[in-house]
């Protein structure tokens, strides 16, 4: 196989999805999570499917992205009477 075969893919799917790269925005951290929900409930119950590898990946993303976007807002302690 050569070095053009095996990045033609990698390319392609970066082109549909940007997961070559960090999460850029809301809509492309959407498209992502609904990708991986799409791609897991497809694939079969063995952990050594390679396309797991995928859903690994993209979850990595979503995990780096949503601390800075989705961040939780610490509610104020109040005092009880």
């Amino acid at each position: 196989m050569t070095l053009a075969e095996i990045t033609a893919p990698w390319l392609a799917l970066h082109s549909a999805l940007g997961v070559a790269a960090p999460i850029k925005d809301e809509a492309h951290y959407e498209r992502l999570v609904k990708f991986s929900h799409q791609l897991a409930e497809r694939l079969p119950d063995d952990a050594n499917d390679p396309l797991w590898a995928l859903v690994s990946l993209v979850a990595e993303r979503v995990a780096e992205y949503e601390p800075k976007a989705h961040q939780l807002h610490q509610i104020k302690q109040h005092k009880l009477l």
